[in-house]
């Protein structure tokens, strides 16, 4: 659990980044593009690392990479059913 914590601490350090960067910084700046990418890759691995926590705490044990990918396929499938219906 504390894994997660940090973990969501950071994501949201990322995120204040980018929004700093994105109120602050000119975006025709060619350093601000690397700095937004920067941001993006950080925040997307954070995200992937809470995934894999998350995931882990439900199942009660660490997950694969396997395991991590089938539980977003039939995430995404619930999704798309649930889209499905409210149409």
């Amino acid at each position: 659990m504390e894994d997660l914590r940090k973990e969501a601490e950071q994501l949201s350090i990322c995120v204040e980044h980018f929004l700093y960067a994105s109120e602050h910084i000119p975006e025709g700046d060619w350093k601000t593009k690397g700095f937004y990418d920067n941001c993006i890759e950080k925040c997307n691995g954070r995200l992937k690392a809470i995934h894999f926590l998350m995931e882990s705490i439900r199942r009660g044990r660490p997950v694969t990479e396997e395991e991590l990918e089938e539980s977003r396929e039939l995430e995404e499938e619930k999704l798309s059913k649930l889209s499905k219906h409210a149409k």
